[in-house]
């Protein structure tokens, strides 16, 4: 049974080698492909590196301080270290390759942030969320490095609109960002300031469209203040401008009703920036005639562009005030310049047209004087008065001519009210007078009957002196003789009457008639004695007639 099972047939395996090593090795090959695919995706969409320079990386962080632009992520921070300078720092900035176009020359880039300003509300976020990149772009060539601008640019490229160019001596409240208003829209933004040596500063405004069709050629920009105070019918009125202006500051323009060119301004067209809109108002619409004025008073408080009113309106403005010191008479004169626009006068703004309706006004007393307004708190300015004077007349001058001030024709009155009794004196009869009078003193003091006369009074001083140095010694004894003898006398006639009193019948008769004539002499001399007590001189010249 063996052998029969032995020799039955056999079947043989065959060993056949595929190409595919099996399932075993699916899954190191499938994560090898995903490596792959993940390394070219990187290397396809590493982007673009970017190397900007700027002064300072306070506050950048790579991977976490990001590049934006008009609000998108296009990059971040992927490297910082110090520039070949020494001195700044160099950011390498990773771009996404789809965005490598917006890198060309002319391209702007700035650390938002390091520049935190009122006008500019994602400065002051990125102030207290941390910086990023901003970017605008140029239109140049493509370019890989950059040097960081300052500050943000203010108009974004292409926005549609226009550039004006603004002159002012002083910036108050203005910075790039600060908002451009006409009659309280914004309309535009300030793109920019650079200063124009010592004596100024250039303002770059742009006004968007449609508005840009406002901005005429007599258009009017002013420095707009938080409040705004203006002349009316009844007075000064104050009021205060919209909120944004009073917390971020403005620019204001308009153009004046009675403007003579309304026609739009072109690109780049230059305006004078006015301190307020009170100078703005008094600015000239066409052109202006000068003259010169000698206000009185102190006008050291009046000041270029101050306005020329006339009737409440204004008509011109202050063009400049001078004190000159003249050394020859020692005297200060203080000349103010001022400018009338004859188109606001409703006349042809030319020399002799203005002229012409001056000089008429002044032959009918119009003089210019120094007002406040407000009275004694407000500021100065020039009024035209048009009754303020008699007829009058515009004086020549250099190099403007001379418009008469109020007070003036006082002073010509009076003057002219001297001269005129100067002449009304008869001064040729005066003279002469003069003349006789001094001729007769000459005549009297040269007589000889006034020597004379003078020698004899002389002498008859000298006689009187002499007698009365001569008497004056014996007249003190005299009376005190004449005092003793009236004592004696008085108490002699007392002694008698007392001895007659006694009672006698056989006494004389006569007696008491003798004894009264007696006390009566001693009275005499007692009021002789008082007398020449007072008068000694009578000695002399005998007793003074009673008036």
């Amino acid at each position: 049974m063996t052998d029969t099972a032995d020799a039955g047939p056999r079947t043989e395996a065959e060993v056949h080698r595929g190409r595919w090593p099996g399932l075993v090795w699916a899954i190191p090959i499938a994560a090898l492909m995903i490596a792959a695919w993940l390394g070219l995706r990187a290397l396809t969409n590493r982007g673009v590196s970017i190397e900007l320079i700027v002064p300072s990386a306070t506050g950048v962080r790579t991977g976490d301080t990001h590049v934006d632009y008009n609000g998108l992520e296009i990059g971040s921070v992927s490297d910082i270290r110090l520039a070949d300078d020494h001195r700044n720092i160099a950011l390498t900035l990773r771009i996404d390759s789809a965005q490598k176009s917006l890198f060309r020359t002319g391209t702007r880039l700035w650390v938002v942030g390091a520049n935190p300003s009122f006008t500019n509300i994602a400065s002051l976020r990125a102030a207290v969320a941390g910086p990023s990149i901003g970017v605008a772009p140029g239109p140049g060539e493509p370019e890989r490095h950059f040097v960081a601008v300052r500050d943000a640019p203010v108009i974004v490229a292409g926005t549609p609109g226009r550039h004006f160019v603004l002159t002012a001596p002083d910036l108050v409240s203005i910075t790039p960002g600060t908002s451009i208003y006409t009659h309280g829209v914004p309309v535009g933004t300030i793109a920019g300031i650079r200063p124009v040596g010592l004596t100024g500063f250039k303002v770059d405004a742009f006004v968007r469209e449609p508005y840009v069709q406002l901005v005429t050629r007599s258009s009017h920009f002013w420095d707009a203040n938080a409040f705004q105070i203006t002349r009316t019918a009844g007075g000064l009125q104050a009021r205060l401008t919209s909120p944004s202006i009073a917390a971020l500051g403005g620019v204001s323009f308009e153009t004046p009703a009675d403007a003579a060119d309304k026609s739009p301004a072109p690109p780049h067209a230059r305006f004078q920036l006015y301190p307020d809109a009170g100078s703005a108002a008094a600015a000239p619409i066409g052109p202006e005639t000068l003259y010169q004025v000698a206000l009185g008073g102190d006008v050291g408080g009046l000041f270029a562009g101050a306005p020329v009113m006339l009737r409440g309106y204004t008509v011109g403005r202050v063009v400049a005030t001078q004190a000159i010191f003249e050394p020859e008479t020692g005297l200060i004169r203080t000349p103010v310049t001022i400018a009338i626009d004859g188109t606001r006068l409703h006349v042809a703004p030319t020399r002799d047209a203005v002229d012409a309706i001056v000089a008429r006004m002044v032959a009918r007393g119009l003089r210019a004087k120094l007002t406040q307004s407000p009275p004694f708190i407000g500021a100065y300015t020039v009024t035209l008065d048009p009754k303020a004077g008699g007829a009058g007349r515009l004086r020549p001058g250099s190099p403007w001519p001379w418009l008469p001030a109020a007070g003036d024709d006082d002073m010509f009155a009076k003057v002219n009210g001297i001269l005129t009794k100067v002449d009304q004196l008869p001064i040729a009869a005066i003279g002469a007078n003069l003349r006789g009078v001094t001729a007769n003193l000459r005549t009297l003091t040269g007589s000889p009957e006034l020597r004379d006369s003078l020698t004899h009074l002389d002498g008859a001083l000298g006689t009187l002196d002499s007698t009365l140095k001569q008497a004056s010694p014996k007249i003190g004894p005299l009376l005190q003789s004449l005092q003793q003898t009236a004592t004696e006398a008085q108490g002699a006639a007392a002694a008698a009457n007392r001895t007659l009193g006694g009672g006698g019948g056989a006494q004389d008769a006569d007696l008491p008639a003798a004894i009264r004539q007696l006390t009566e002499a001693a009275r005499s001399i007692r009021s002789l004695t008082d007398y020449l007590s007072r008068h000694p001189e009578a000695l002399l010249r005998g007793k003074k007639e009673p008036k």
